[in-house]
């Protein structure tokens, strides 16, 4: 899972977005709810102008936090 997680770090330095969001993907199959990975998907998704898939995500990740049902960071 951080393998993924690391390479969408190393693919946004290099502005390649789309590729880096499929790393998160990748990541989030692995450890559902992964609070970086999602962070930074959200991030990505804004990036391209995926306002409304990146509020929607990020909403769901909130509500799942809440209620104790999204992994925190280590």
């Amino acid at each position: 899972m951080e393998a993924w997680y690391n390479l969408g770090l190393a693919l946004h330095a290099l502005g390649r977005t789309a590729d880096e969001i499929r790393c998160y993907d990748r990541a989030l199959q692995l450890k559902p709810w992964y609070q970086l990975a999602v962070l930074r998907k959200v991030e990505a998704l804004r990036l391209l102008g995926r306002e409304d898939e990146a509020n929607a995500l990020f909403r769901e990740f909130m509500a799942r936090r809440r209620n104790g049902l999204a992994e925190a960071a280590r």
